[in-house]
């Protein structure tokens, strides 16, 4: 096993005989031409035969990635609100909470009875115990 490079100057002769060992003994024995032939017809075979779910499944996935991006790109963009909508007096009065509070609190029916009553006695200036 001949490999160049940094590392191989660093081996020691030991080193290197056994490196050379390790790979004599994983080494494949040679085979004959009628092995070296049924082997390949084999491997070829094998290949052949794969698991057909994988011929499929990647050009399903691509295309469905694919379907999926050309729908998310050609959809509408959503429409801006009208301003024109925005100005009138019912929905300026949601925008500004300051101009309903004062139309309500100017307004002597703006708190139920029983809830008028509880104001009074927190708002009171009386300390009673």
């Amino acid at each position: 096993m001949k490999r160049t490079g940094d590392s191989e100057r660093d081996l020691t002769p030991e080193d290197r005989q056994l490196i050379e060992r390790i790979d004599a003994a994983f080494r494949p024995a040679a085979m004959s031409a009628a092995r070296r032939v049924a082997f390949r017809a084999a491997l070829d075979e094998r290949i052949e035969r794969r698991n057909p779910a994988r011929r499929w499944l990647a050009p399903a996935l691509a295309t469905t990635a694919a379907a999926a991006a050309a729908l998310w790109f050609s959809q509408p963009e959503p429409a801006a609100p009208s301003l024109a909508a925005a100005e009138s007096s019912e929905l300026y009065a949601f925008i500004d909470p300051d101009a309903v509070s004062g139309e309500l609190s100017e307004s002597p029916s703006y708190l139920p009875d029983d809830y008028l009553a509880l104001a009074l006695l927190i708002e009171s200036d009386d300390p009673t115990p």
